[in-house]
């Protein structure tokens, strides 16, 4: 599983240093595509395979169904982790989330989320000032 946070930097060919406690939960191969929120998902093999499976499985009448496909589906690339363990971003990928040198590598359990530094940050400011009265009642409720 993935925990934590890691700030790592983006070569000039898009290449990124995944931190040696994920690299082997990684696998050789993951799948990289666009998140909901300005950011990437990269996820193991097995697990993006599940999701797809659960794809397979909705109504290609509906609608939303079909969005979300071309949203997440149709921005998915297999990509290899080098020998080195290093993530070969696909360019476009890069772009659309506004990706610089710096990054933040977050676990997600059975995924990771590559957010740009400037774009984390505000996505935290905003989970503390609206989020977190929400999040402490949940979490008091499980205890």
């Amino acid at each position: 599983m993935f925990f934590g946070q890691h700030i790592s930097k983006v070569a000039t060919d898009y290449r990124l240093l995944i931190p040696s406690s994920w690299r082997e939960k990684l696998g050789e191969f993951v799948y990289i595509t666009r998140g909901f929120d300005a950011n990437l998902l990269v996820f193991p093999e097995q697990a993006f395979l599940r999701i797809c499976s659960q794809f397979a499985a909705t109504s290609i009448t509906d609608p939303a169904a079909r969005a979300l496909g071309r949203f997440f589906l149709g921005s998915a690339n297999r990509v290899a982790l080098s020998s080195k363990r290093y993530l070969s971003l696909p360019e476009y990928l890069v772009h659309s989330c506004e990706i610089r040198a710096e990054v933040v590598l977050v676990g997600q359990g059975q995924y990771l989320e590559i957010w740009s530094s400037a774009t984390w940050e505000q996505q935290t400011q905003h989970l503390q000032k609206h989020m977190l009265p929400s999040f402490e009642k949940f979490i008091i409720s499980l205890a």
